[in-house]
């Protein structure tokens, strides 16, 4: 799905598709994709990364927070790095919320979620997507 996503021409194009394919059941799926998965986790976190687009205030609402502070973990570079590129994602999409009563940064990050991140980012410093975490 997420090369399909990304062959689209424009945003606007995106996130009309988006809004045909989003569900809920769709949102469960992928979060118990992400938390199954040893070493494809990075997949299921591009793709709700993606969905971050149109619909970052339901994915936030997921269970997908609790399950990043487990991936962040891993010894898996990709899951490690994709963990924080979607976690990036994710707090752009909370700053220009046009709704902060209900979704903004500080309900995403928590201080056990932020102390998460430093530590990472402390240990793998070489990370790619060191910048994401800053």
């Amino acid at each position: 799905m997420n090369l399909l996503l990304l062959e689209l021409d424009s945003i606007p194009q995106l996130k009309n598709t988006l809004r045909l394919i989003f569900s809920q059941k769709l949102l469960n799926t992928v979060v118990d994709f992400v938390m199954n998965t040893d070493n494809f986790a990075h997949f299921g976190l591009r793709f709700l990364e993606i969905l971050c687009l149109e619909f970052a205030e339901q994915v936030s609402q997921s269970e997908i927070l609790g399950i990043l502070c487990g991936l962040m973990r891993t010894s898996d570079y990709e899951t490690v790095a994709q963990s924080l590129s979607f976690l990036s994602v994710l707090l752009d999409c909370a700053a220009i919320s046009t709704n902060p009563s209900a979704f903004n940064v500080e309900d995403i990050l928590k201080k056990r979620l932020l102390l998460l991140v430093l530590r990472t980012v402390y240990k793998t410093p070489e990370l790619e997507y060191l910048h994401y975490a800053l």
